[in-house]
C-alpha cells in the first residue's frame, strides 16, 4: 500500500488510528508509536509524589484533604496536557473542587470550636 499525501505514515499515532477505523489490526510498527505516544502522555499528567514521613509504625496517615489536593493538581496537568476525556476531567475537577472547598470548611470550624488548651504546669512560663 502506497501512502497518499495527506495521510500520517505508518509508525506515527495517527497511523494506528487509521488502522483502526479501517478495522485492522493496526502493524507493529504503528502499535510501537502509539505505545510510546501513551506513555508520554501518562508521564506528562503525573505530577511527582512528595515524601510522606511514616510513623512511629511504619504506617502514614491518609490525609484526606492532602489527596484530594494531589488529585485536583493531576487532574489539572491531565486537562492541561490535552489528555483523553477531557469533559470526564473537566466533571472530576469540580468535584474536587467542590470537595476540598467543604473540607476545609470543616477544618475552619473544628479549629474554631475546638476547646483552647489548658495551661500545662509544666510549661516554661508557669515556673
Amino acid at each position: 500500500m502506497t501512502e497518499t499525501a495527506g495521510l500520517f505514515p505508518h509508525g506515527t499515532p495517527g497511523a494506528y488510528k487509521r488502522h483502526q477505523r479501517a478495522g485492522e489490526d493496526p502493524c507493529e510498527v504503528c502499535k510501537r508509536a502509539h505505545r510510546e505516544a501513551q506513555r508520554k502522555r501518562d508521564q506528562a499528567g503525573r505530577p511527582a509524589l512528595a515524601a510522606v514521613p511514616a510513623q512511629d509504625d511504619g504506617v502514614a496517615p491518609i490525609d484526606r484533604l492532602e489527596r484530594a489536593r494531589w488529585a485536583l493538581t493531576a487532574t489539572e496537568a491531565a486537562i492541561a496536557a490535552g489528555r483523553p476525556g477531557l469533559s470526564g476531567l473537566i466533571r472530576e475537577h469540580s468535584r474536587l473542587v467542590d470537595l476540598i472547598v467543604v473540607m476545609e470548611e470543616q477544618q475552619r470550624e473544628e479549629r474554631e470550636t475546638r476547646p483552647p488548651a489548658q495551661d500545662s504546669p509544666w510549661d516554661a512560663d508557669a515556673i
